[in-house]
């Protein structure tokens, strides 16, 4: 499992035992099975794409540029770059993979406080 994590994590280091037994902890429930079967072939709910538009407050995005699970350059992060381009949402893209606040949690609060920091009063 510390494996698979790493390769979701650009820092690989942040991949420790804590991660990873809360990764496999779920596992542990006697209905996991049923909840992993549930999540590959139940209705997934709106997309991005269904909510974005209905959203009536700021919204910032931070989008890890090494993410390979729902990479920037996939679809919903066309939905994002576009939505930040049209200004009707902030992205910050930071060197991270798919979990960008826990890859690099002080560089990702950062940019998280400065944008709660400029929004109006």
């Amino acid at each position: 499992m510390k494996s698979v994590l790493q390769n979701v994590y650009v820092n690989a280091e942040r991949v420790d035992d804590l991660i990873v037994d809360s990764t496999l902890e779920p596992a542990e429930d006697p209905k996991a099975l049923d909840v992993f079967v549930e999540i590959l072939t139940g209705d997934p709910g709106p997309t991005p794409r269904d909510l974005l538009p209905r959203v009536d407050a700021p919204v910032h995005v931070l989008w890890g540029s090494e993410d390979q699970i729902t990479p920037l350059g996939g679809p919903t992060g066309a939905l994002f770059r576009q939505a930040a381009a049209d200004e009707r949402c902030t992205l910050t893209v930071v060197k991270a993979g798919h979990v960008a606040h826990d890859d690099v949690p002080e560089e990702a609060t950062a940019h998280m406080l400065a944008w709660l920091g400029a929004l109006p009063g």
